[in-house]
């Protein structure tokens, strides 16, 4: 998997339950050809969230970390969830956000099964957040209801 590329360690506690999905891969190829060094440190992050049980029992905690307190800050995908009714997230490292690497995880929460799957990570600069027609927006919707459908 191409996030195990970057992983130096492995922890005792990692949740099995976060999961990025092939678009999110995608998007991390094309990071990586652009900037191998961001895409390291992407990856650090989401093996971090993997890893720390304290970081994924915030990934549901609408507006925790928007003060900058904290690893992250977590926010619903207002629109999407008022319009298309999807459990849809987007959270982003302060710590990256500090080293210059604005980058949001955009994350579907799948009540059945209780997973956080990752459905894409994109530039904050590359995503309107309340355009419907966005090609992100597009894709991530789209995905959650092939994919998701009861989610």
């Amino acid at each position: 998997m191409i996030l195990d590329e970057c992983a130096e360690t492995y922890h005792s506690w990692y949740h099995p339950l976060i999961r990025v999905h092939n678009d999110a891969t995608n998007d991390l190829v094309q990071i990586r050809a652009g900037d191998p060094d961001g895409f390291a440190r992407l990856a650090a992050f989401v093996q971090q969230l993997r890893a720390d049980p304290a970081l994924v029992g915030k990934l549901l905690d609408h507006g925790h970390g928007s003060d900058r307190t904290g690893a992250i800050s977590v926010m619903k995908w207002n629109d999407v969830q008022n319009v298309e009714r999807l459990p849809v997230w987007r959270v982003k490292s302060w710590d990256l956000e500090r080293q210059g690497l604005k980058y949001r995880l955009i994350y579907c929460y799948n009540w059945p099964d209780q997973s956080y799957n990752i459905m894409a990570i994109v530039p904050r600069n590359a995503i309107d957040y309340d355009d419907p027609t966005h090609p992100i927006r597009q894709r991530v919707i789209r995905r959650i209801r092939e994919e998701f459908p009861r989610a």
